[in-house]
């Protein structure tokens, strides 16, 4: 059985039946009244329970909203509005940002290489030497693979984790563009080159869209009879109108399913959505009072029947401000150092007075953020002034644990489709020579981004050494874990134990730019 995407309801009809109707001619409104209020009703709550707090109109409505419809109605309903904010959230907000590029840095880091493992012989060097030509021409592509605008395939690894944290869903175009200059093993050559495009979610669109005969278009997306996507329709760029369909086989749509039959992504910040507003709204209250009280320096009061003190200079208005505000009211205009009259009467004296919660509150709404997000407080807030050693290494290691979870989903579902498309090309167009019959033309693996081992780097590495000596690792598990390839590693260890003390005193002499070179024995540099 395959879930169909859901339209949103469409409104009812509100014309009574025939009795009601009748009734009403004869000027009995009772029935057709009562009839409409039971299908507005009806309607109300249909619509009501595809909310989501991150997409509420108001906060006095309800303080939760049970999600009983599906997946596809949620997001029809309420996504394109959670998006909006989430979006806005990341581009205003410190800690919106900051949670943005956490998980970016953690899963992408300086970007994702490919370890290609294709078995090309029995002989190791044979196999190493092929498979490193190999990545030596996927490196070549990746300087140019992605347009729109063109950047390195890392930056455009980077660009699409955010945009999927932030949007919670986005698209990656194969194209193949014509007469693009494409640098393979013998230089540069005009060929139909094989690129990406990144399309953000917000450019899906149904107007102008036309899907073929029988098809269901919801959000820019086309279902099939089988409740597939067929096709996506995306508006061009800037303030064209016009949609363009684009097949299902040049997308790569990939997103986090969170329940069954969910056809499309929903913002990652849409649990903290309510808590950054509300974290934001209370930092800047808190900032204004505390600029107001600052900047009165002093506040003056005539006591009735005394001699009083003469009226004092107005304010004046600043330029290009109103002297009332929409309402009739004065408007009230505070500079530093202000001496403000009051009037008659009792004054109360306004003096600076920090206050002793905020601290504690806004790490309390810090630690929920980053919980939502599935990052700590430490990472997302950059406060680890009241980090233990302990508590330090279990919060890394169990960071490490959640991205290294979202660094894997992600070469599933995008690096290793991309690599498939990749290796085809490069094959057909000479770049790679085809493997043995075989072997695996696809078989590699993909580097994490580079981490260090705890708070204390020692220990971990002593603990290394022993899961190896014990048989529990190896070198190749050990390494991956820092995000480095042992291949590589051990090459250059092999080369360096190769070099002489001679060649290496030489090479320190050159690096400092100094003529005499270290002492053989001691190797420290002569005075």
């Amino acid at each position: 059985m395959t879930n169909t995407p859901h339209k949103p309801p469409a409104p009812p009809d509100m014309r009574p039946p025939l009795i009601p109707r009748l009734l009403r001619s004869m000027g009995i409104v009772g029935p057709a009244r009562s009839w409409r209020y039971d299908v507005a009703s009806e309607y109300g709550a249909l619509l009501q329970r595809w909310y989501l707090d991150a997409a509420k109109s108001t906060t006095q409505t309800t303080d939760w909203r049970k999600l009983a419809a599906t997946p596809d109605d949620v997001h029809t309903s309420d996504a394109a509005t959670a998006r909006t904010r989430a979006a806005y959230l990341v581009a205003s907000t410190e800690y919106g940002h900051r949670a943005v590029e956490v998980v970016t840095d953690g899963v992408i880091g300086t970007g994702i290489s490919t370890n290609v493992q294709i078995e090309w012989s029995r002989d190791e060097s044979i196999t190493e030497a092929s498979n490193g030509r190999v990545e030596d021409a996927k490196h070549r592509w990746a300087e140019t693979a992605f347009i729109g605008p063109n950047m390195h395939a890392a930056e455009a690894q980077a660009l699409w984790m955010k945009a999927t944290v932030a949007d919670g869903q986005a698209f990656v175009y194969r194209r193949y563009v014509p007469n693009r200059k494409v640098r393979g093993l013998r230089g540069l050559k005009p060929a139909p080159a094989l690129c990406y495009e990144i399309l953000p979610a917000s450019r899906l669109s149904n107007v102008l869209a036309a899907p073929e005969g029988g098809n269901l278009l919801i959000n820019g997306i086309e279902y099939g009879a089988d409740g597939q996507p067929v096709a996506y329709h995306f508006a061009g760029d800037g303030y064209s109108a016009k949609t363009y369909r684009i097949p299902a086989d040049s997308i790569l749509h990939h997103f986090r399913v969170d329940r069954p039959g969910q056809h499309q992504g929903m913002t990652w910040l849409a649990p903290v959505v309510q808590g950054l507003f509300l974290l934001r709204d209370i930092v800047e209250y808190k900032l204004v009072q505390y600029k107001v009280q600052a900047a009165l320096a002093v506040l003056v009061s005539d006591e009735p029947g005394g001699q009083g003190i003469g009226n004092l200079p107005g304010l004046p208005t600043p330029v290009g401000s109103a002297k009332t505000t929409t309402a009739g009211a004065q408007q009230q205009f505070i500079v530093p150092g202000m001496i403000h009259r009051t009037g008659q009467g009792k004054v109360t004296t306004l003096t600076p007075t920090p206050s002793s919660d905020l601290d504690p509150l806004t790490r309390l709404c810090l630690r929920g953020i980053g919980v939502g997000i599935g990052i700590s407080y430490e990472r997302l807030s950059g406060d680890y002034s009241q980090v233990t050693f302990a508590g330090g290494r279990l919060t890394e290691n169990a960071l490490a644990d959640r991205l290294d979870v979202v660094h894997s989903w992600f070469c599933r579902g995008v690096e290793t489709p991309i690599h498939r498309d990749w290796v085809d090309y490069a094959v057909a167009m000479g770049d790679m020579v085809a493997p043995p019959a075989k072997a695996d033309p696809y078989a590699c693996s993909f580097t994490r981004p580079r981490r260090r081992r705890g708070v204390n780097p020692l220990q971990e590495v002593n603990a290394a050494i022993a899961a190896i000596d014990a048989g529990l690792s190896s070198h190749r598990i050990e390494m991956a874990e820092l995000g480095l390839d042992a291949a590589e590693v051990l090459a250059d260890i092999s080369r360096l134990k190769k070099t002489t003390r001679e060649d290496l005193s030489l090479a320190i002499a050159k690096g400092l730019d100094i003529e005499s070179l270290p002492d053989p024995d001691t190797g420290s540099l002569p005075i």
